[in-house]
């Protein structure tokens, strides 16, 4: 997840950098970006919210 504020060019220098390419989870397709605004809450109500989210979005991803 990247943060608002986060321009195009600071995403692209991690994801292109070889750290983050050196990631076991990158490597293997198993990063899922998530949407900032839905998933930076962490009260009860948004954690219940977020919990359906997530796993629907899991299962899109290994679905594929």
């Amino acid at each position: 997840m990247s943060y608002t504020k986060t321009s195009e060019e600071q995403l692209k220098a991690l994801t292109e950098s070889k750290i983050w390419q050196g990631l076991p989870a990158v490597n293997n397709g198993n990063v899922i970006p998530l949407d900032y605004k839905t998933h930076f809450y962490f009260d009860a109500k948004s954690i219940l919210g977020q919990i359906d989210t997530l796993t629907e979005t899991m299962l899109e991803q290994t679905s594929k």
